[in-house]
């Protein structure tokens, strides 16, 4: 990803002093306040992070017939956006609180536009129409689900088919009536419908993450049939997260695919499978194509270039984009549309920071404008400290944006990074980032900081090989760093990972068998490793309880193992302290002292704090020298607690990450706001 300056600005601060500061924080930022002691201040350096972040998009007409794009920019509130392809320019924009994820869009052919976000509402079905300009809500817990995953037309009826999660659900939607049809659950081993398409009077649906079926539903009578897979994908497919229909061709997309095919034709006229090397493999864009242009190919993207395909003719020809000026641009791209006609005809696509490129079909040319989205603050992820002791901050899905703050000024100073940072953490004067998907370790210095240079990719364990998808902690050992990881969808296994500082690195999976790595602490070459008895979404937990597990490094063996608190699914948190102990939390806001040389635990005592993320991944525990304190956060609550009685008490809510500073300074952030809190 190309840098961007960077950029510096001074930030609305507001310090709180006291238990009346917790309240004012509560108050400034919507969140109830606990107990603090009067020495108490707290600093709200402001928003942490702000970025146009286009995640989904479709083109489409305005009632005038002017090619646009729309556009959903995630955020804190995420954004509704019609752009204008000619000049970038947003004919119209609404922004969409409390939620913070676009989910999906379709236009409808009477113009207005079908879509759903989710975040703090679940199960929105809302719709855009341009005359009035307005954005209504049309069913809320649409069939009783959670979030829609994908929304497709009946061009005939107009009824709208969309898919969910947690049920795996179909459902259509009059829009006449209002009426909602319950097409029921498609799958009893998965949680989600994928890929949707209207294919020849039948919608057609794909599932995941477990079992990867192609389905399709008569829509009046609601019958079910199965769609057998073809080789080589029918044995390993565990979802399908396409299907679109060109020409007489059905394009279904899926996930893990087969010696590099990610992609199968089916052919409407036959009833059979075609030769999917037809297709140059494997696709990206979640396998989006645009649909037709005069000639009737479609567009697409893989390996870094755009192909067009010929569904007639069941080819594909490159179509030398990769060779222009916007070669930069096509991994970054989230959707592509063609417009206009003859000598005008043109492909677009619009990237993550809301530019749109445009290249002629016929002559070859390429511009590009930048769109004007409502952009909003980042999702905060995850915090970390740098070998400069600033502190760095990870967004959530982003379009490529972090921070970092000076634990001296509290200024905050915007940089580029990954589209999602999982761990920061800084070891021998070098700053360690890892991102989402993948699982990618980047590396590099604090300054001069260029993305993708320095930091620059060190190495990646991936879904291919390894099969694992997010690095939850990372630690030095030795001379090496250890990397704790999360399976990719719908698979168990967790890995430990251990890289020296070229990237040169040995994995080691289900090292707790079918359990995920998502804590970790060493002491010489004894690597210690908390689990989780999740894995990736969609799958289902083989243990019953969470493992603190002894690694040795010099033998790359596990040499001990222990469930240190009965009942949990997770172990969020470890350290070691004074090389003589190792301080773990669990889910259940149950904290352990366990002693190193007598491999045994100690003590245990239930704070009260419950974390429900499935990983553990918003939970931390770090030991304060200032005042001899243990501090972490955990259930949404920043907390403090004595070693000696193991007493905790909560400092504040309303936290979702937190992390200590050589200062002796707790840095935490909400949903966008990142603040200092001085004990």
């Amino acid at each position: 990803m190309p840098s961007s300056p960077q950029r510096s600005w001074t930030v609305r601060r507001r310090t709180l002093l006291g238990a009346a500061g917790v309240g004012g924080l509560a108050a400034a930022t919507g969140l109830p306040a606990r107990t603090a002691s009067a020495a108490t201040e707290i600093v709200d350096l402001g928003v942490a992070m702000l970025s146009v972040n286009v995640r989904f998009a479709a083109g489409g007409t305005w009632p005038d017939g002017t090619p646009v794009i729309f556009a959903m920019s995630d955020g804190n509130p995420v954004s509704f956006n019609v752009l204008r392809i000619s000049d970038g320019e947003r004919l119209a924009g609404h922004q969409l609180g409390p939620d913070s994820i676009g989910a999906c869009l379709v236009q409808h052919p009477d113009g207005r536009v079908y879509f759903s976000v989710r975040g703090k509402s679940t199960g929105l079905l809302l719709r855009y129409d341009p005359a009035p300009d307005t954005v209504e809500t049309l069913v809320e817990h649409i069939v009783g689900e959670n979030f829609i995953r994908n929304l497709v037309v009946d061009p005939e009826t107009g009824t709208v088919y969309g898919c969910t999660y947690a049920h795996a659900k179909v459902f259509g939607y009059d829009p006449a009536t209002g009426a909602v049809r319950d097409y029921g659950s498609l799958t009893t081993t998965g949680d989600r419908v994928w890929g949707l398409a209207w294919v020849d009077g039948e919608v057609w649906a794909g599932t995941g993450m477990t079992d990867g079926r192609l389905v399709r539903i008569d829509p009046a009578t609601g019958t079910k049939t199965d769609q057998a897979l073809p080789a080589p994908v029918a044995d390993n497919t565990r979802y399908l997260y396409s299907i679109q229909q060109r020409g007489r061709a059905v394009i279904i997309s899926l996930s893990p695919g087969a010696a590099g095919v990610n992609s199968v034709i089916f052919d409407l006229d036959t009833g059979q499978w075609r030769d999917h090397a037809g297709l140059h493999q494997p696709l990206g864009l979640n396998g989006h194509l645009t649909e037709p242009d005069s000639g009737g190919r479609c567009y697409y993207a893989s390996s870094g270039e755009i192909y067009a395909y010929s569904p007639a003719g069941n080819s594909s020809v490159a179509t030398g984009i990769a060779e222009t000026d916007l070669a930069p641009l096509i991994g970054e791209t989230r959707t592509l549309s063609v417009s206009g006609s003859g000598p005008d005809e043109s492909l677009h696509g619009i990237t993550s920071d809301g530019t749109i490129w445009t290249y002629g079909l016929g002559s070859g040319a390429t511009s590009t404008v930048k769109s004007t989205p409502i952009g909003s603050p980042a999702t905060l992820h995850t915090l970390g400290v740098g070998p400069d002791d600033k502190v760095y901050v990870g967004a959530y899905l982003s379009s490529g944006v972090m921070a970092r703050a000076s634990t001296s000024t509290y200024e905050l100073e915007a940089l580029t990074g990954p589209g999602q940072s999982d761990q920061v953490v800084a070891h021998d004067g070098r700053i360690y980032v890892t991102s989402y998907p993948n699982a990618v370790v980047y590396s590099g210095t604090a300054d001069p900081w260029d993305w993708g240079s320095n930091p620059k990719e060190l190495f990646r364990i991936g879904r291919a090989v390894h099969r694992q998808d997010r690095i939850f902690d990372v630690c030095p050992v030795l001379d090496l760093m250890a990397y704790g990881s999360v399976p990719d969808y719908g698979e168990l296994g967790g890995a430990i990972t251990l890289a020296d500082a070229d990237g040169a690195f040995q994995v080691y999976r289900d090292v707790v068998p079918d359990q995920s790595i998502t804590a970790l602490a060493a002491a010489g070459p004894l690597l210690f490793a908390g689990s989780s008895i999740h894995g990736g979404l969609d799958s289902t937990p083989a243990a019953a309880e969470a493992k603190l597990i002894i690694f040795d490094v010099r033998t790359r063996k596990t040499i001990f193992e222990t469930v240190p608190i009965p009942g949990d699914d997770v172990i969020h948190s470890l350290l070691v302290h004074r090389g003589r102990r190792v301080w773990g939390m669990g889910n259940s806001g149950t904290v352990f002292e366990f002693d190193i040389a007598g491999r045994k635990l100690l003590r245990s005592a239930d704070t009260g704090f419950v974390e429900t993320n499935s990983w553990g991944r918003l939970g931390s525990l770090y030991w304060r020298d200032r005042d001899q304190r243990f501090y972490g956060n955990a259930g949404g609550r920043l907390f403090r607690l004595d070693p000696a009685t193991l007493q905790a008490t909560a400092l504040t809510d309303g936290v979702k990450v937190s992390v200590l500073a050589p200062t002796g300074d707790i840095f935490f952030g909400n949903a966008s706001n990142l603040f200092a809190y001085r004990p």
